[in-house]
């Protein structure tokens, strides 16, 4: 049964550190949840990230926090590159609102080597032509690869879930508007 309220769009960032030869990705220790529902086999490889929390000044705070904390890492909120933000809608929502307001960013300049933490596994760094794009988030293969190749992008993502309880994009909507924080 679809649920016909309104949802209050969550604010987050996902941080990929990127080195002149690849990309460093760690696996999330524990599934994602969308509302109160566990989304299965979601402890894929991923950039570092998570919710916009009271204290964050802006996106660019809890991109920084959220980096730090699950890569064990110092940086400058100068050195993020905003490269993609993406408006998300889980399998129950009909109303126009987005459940997640995802900025994506890559981090090239940092301190420090990334490291295993609470909610992340162990990085690895990954060259570029060898990205494991079918262990990560289906949303992933849509727009990282176009990232890299510096495309900025702003788009609507909507899901469902498949009869085992997999999420799967249902739709991609790229949205012709300016890229900014």
């Amino acid at each position: 049964m679809k649920n016909s309220t309104v949802p209050t769009t969550k604010i987050a960032t996902v941080v990929y550190l990127i080195t002149e030869t690849g990309i460093y990705l760690a696996r999330k220790k524990q599934n994602i949840h969308i509302g109160n529902k566990e989304l299965k086999n979601t402890t894929t490889w991923n950039g570092y990230g998570g919710k916009k929390e009271h204290e964050d000044a802006s996106v660019l705070h809890t991109a920084i926090r959220e980096a730090e904390t699950e890569a064990g890492i110092t940086a400058s909120m100068k050195s993020l590159l905003l490269s993609g933000r993406f408006r998300f809608f889980w399998p129950e929502n009909e109303s126009s609102t987005p459940n997640m307001d995802v900025y994506f960013f890559f981090l090239k300049v940092w301190e420090g080597v990334p490291q295993e933490s609470e909610e992340m596994s162990e990085p690895q760094l990954f060259a570029f032509d060898d990205i494991p794009y079918d262990d990560m988030l289906p949303d992933s293969k849509l727009f990282l690869k176009r990232m890299l190749l510096g495309e900025k992008l702003v788009a609507d993502i909507y899901y469902e879930l498949d009869e085992d309880g997999k999420q799967k994009i249902k739709k991609f909507f790229e949205r012709n508007e300016l890229l900014e924080v």
